[in-house]
């Protein structure tokens, strides 16, 4: 069995246990406007079907998801003026600071990410997973990846865990996002290795494409997978552990 020499983590639902920013932003939308939040979310996911429909491609998360409201609110009977557009941003910043700062290491990360770090190996987070939309222009990537960094370092920060981790890489470096093969591809160029010496652990089908670079994967939870299926599944930490120990 071949020695790993890295082990990369999903950031999100992975490291901690993650909420949805959107339900949270619209469930107070929803009781500020008096709607059932329920009809408004499910107009949400529609809208954001709409524009996977129309293979429209986006500069950033921000300007994707100003889309999608403005999809959005004609269908839950209000119109997209600005002052209506701007509330539901303005909600979803304060949803961000909420949901994605205040945030715990999952139990037993700690515990693994010693282990790992005594046993000589180099530690990842790569972070970045929007389909819906992909970076071209190189200028453009570049802002995007520095405001990326930052606020993946200040959730790195606020969970406790900064130290542990070698690089803190968001896949906006590539110009794209997880399940992209690019941003794999450029991952593995960036770290000068092999697939086959990299382990990526995460929570979604997203992270699990990095089999397509040859990289061993292992999903955390009980998400289904129907195109990458994952070399190893684990319920916790502890169970990581005992797989990761085989190829340490």
């Amino acid at each position: 069995m071949k020695k790993i020499t890295q082990v990369i983590f999903d950031l999100d639902g992975t490291l901690y246990e993650k909420k949805s920013v959107t339900d949270y932003a619209l469930k107070k939308f929803s009781k500020e406007k008096n709607l059932d939040f329920n009809f408004v979310k499910s107009k949400a996911l529609e809208a954001g079907e709409i524009i996977k429909r129309e293979y429209k491609k986006f500069e950033s998360s921000q300007q994707f998801f100003t889309e999608a409201y403005k999809i959005m609110l004609p269908l839950i009977g209000l119109d997209n003026s600005h002052g209506n557009l701007k509330y539901v941003e303005d909600l979803i910043e304060g949803a961000k600071q909420k949901i994605l700062l205040d945030i715990h290491p999952r139990k037993g990360a700690i515990n693994l990410l010693k282990f790992l770090k005594n046993s000589q190996i180099k530690l990842i987070v790569f972070s970045g997973g929007y389909p819906f939309y992909a970076i071209f222009d190189p200028e453009i990537k570049n802002k995007n990846y520095k405001i990326d960094l930052e606020f993946k370092k200040t959730q790195l920060n606020n969970l406790g865990l900064e130290n542990y981790f070698d690089e803190i890489i968001p896949t906006s470096m590539f110009g794209g996002y997880k399940p992209e093969k690019k941003v794999f591809m450029g991952l593995l160029g960036y770290l000068k290795c092999k697939g086959e010496e990299c382990f990526m652990i995460g929570d979604n089908e997203n992270d699990i494409a990095a089999k397509q670079v040859g990289i061993k994967t292992i999903l955390l939870g009980k998400e289904e997978c129907k195109r990458y299926i994952p070399d190893y599944r684990a319920k916790n930490f502890h169970e990581i552990k005992e797989i990761l120990s085989n190829y340490i």
